[in-house]
């Protein structure tokens, strides 16, 4: 009988013993609360998640030593689409994490001084929400106004444009009556001209195109600087009585 009346002692202590064992602890010494050994394993996860993203990578990069045939442009275009996505998503949960906060300490009844001070937080955050949305109103209709007058510009620039046209088609109909001789004169030298262009604008684009031979061939820059501005009417006037005073 005391044998049994000691296994029954020992039974009950066993039982209290038990009962009063931290969850998730992995001794008696471990007295650690549920949330904070959770927290442990939530870190030791994202570092064990870590680890293993950066191996697969090492893995990869080791088994892919051939380039991609991807277009380097889009697979720029993907990354940083990526890394927008994840700089959101890591934003997104930081907010859900924080909502999820203050939603506890809200319905917690127990934590009245931290509520109020969330409280003041809170509003002082609606202030400057408002203050905010009033600045981005500002400048909303700041752009409009803005984008209202560069229409208003264009619109300015295009009819003065026909105006001139107008005027020079004018100029040219009466010169025609008076002196068909000019006129065609005139056509023949802007031809001329819009084929000196065409020409300059090839060599410029061949002469640019080559870096090897602009290190080779020094000439080949006074070519591009010298050809590099277009000629028109006004520039040709210029052209020819500067001619007409060398010779004289």
């Amino acid at each position: 009988m005391p044998d049994f009346k000691n296994l029954e002692q020992a039974l009950k202590q066993l039982r209290e013993n038990v009962a009063e064992f931290s969850i998730g602890a992995v001794s008696r010494d471990d007295y650690r609360p549920p949330d904070e050994k959770i927290e442990i394993l939530r870190k030791s996860i994202h570092r064990l998640s870590s680890r293993m993203i950066m191996l697969k990578a090492k893995k990869d990069n080791i088994l892919n030593e051939e380039m991609p045939v991807t277009n380097m442009e889009n697979i720029f275009q993907n990354l940083q689409e990526d890394t927008a996505k994840a700089i959101i998503n890591n934003i997104a949960i930081q907010q859900c994490l924080h909502s999820s906060t203050i939603l506890d300490v809200m319905s917690d009844e127990n934590q009245t001084d931290v509520q109020e001070k969330m409280y003041a937080a809170m509003r002082k955050l609606f202030m400057l929400n408002d203050v905010i949305i009033s600045t981005q109103q500002s400048i909303q209709k700041a752009f409009e106004k803005q984008l209202d007058l560069k229409i208003q510009c264009q619109k300015a620039i295009f009819d003065h444009h026909s105006f001139l046209k107008e005027k020079e088609e004018q100029r040219k109909q009466k010169l025609q009556e008076t002196n068909p001789a000019i006129v065609k004169n005139k056509e023949k030298m802007m031809k001329n001209i819009n084929k000196i262009n065409v020409m300059k604008k090839l060599i410029t684009n061949f002469i640019a195109t080559s870096g090897e031979l602009l290190m080779k061939k020094p000439f080949l820059l006074e070519m591009l600087e010298k050809h590099a501005e277009l000629i028109n009417e006004e520039t040709t006037r210029k052209i020819i009585e500067n001619a007409n005073k060398d010779t004289v």
